[in-house]
């Protein structure tokens, strides 16, 4: 499933499983809190986004590109949000 949602990214498609969230984005992941991550948006570099993990997401630490879905805010006033839906291959791993 981390496979489609990439070829997705890649533009293959358009993801529309969930109807409240935008299209697939490319992003960075600049911090890690146990299920959510803040995302630098490829598409607006310096903004942050906080996102939700999906549960299918493999493991994401800080400095990997992922795939997310933007989500409009729960109310009035509160900062949009987003779900991450897929982590992109790594380029390089500190051991």
């Amino acid at each position: 499933q981390e496979a489609r949602r990439i070829d997705r990214l890649a533009g293959a498609g358009d993801a529309a499983d969930d109807a409240q969230l935008g299209p697939e984005e490319p992003g960075l992941v600049i911090a890690r809190y146990a299920r959510q991550v803040d995302v630098e948006p490829a598409s607006a570099p310096g903004s942050v986004l906080r996102c939700r993990l999906r549960a299918t997401t493999d493991s994401t630490v800080t400095g990997d590109r992922v795939a997310f879905r933007r989500q409009p805010p729960a109310a009035e006033g509160l900062p949009a949000g987003g779900v991450v839906v897929a982590r992109l291959p790594r380029h390089g791993e500190l051991k």
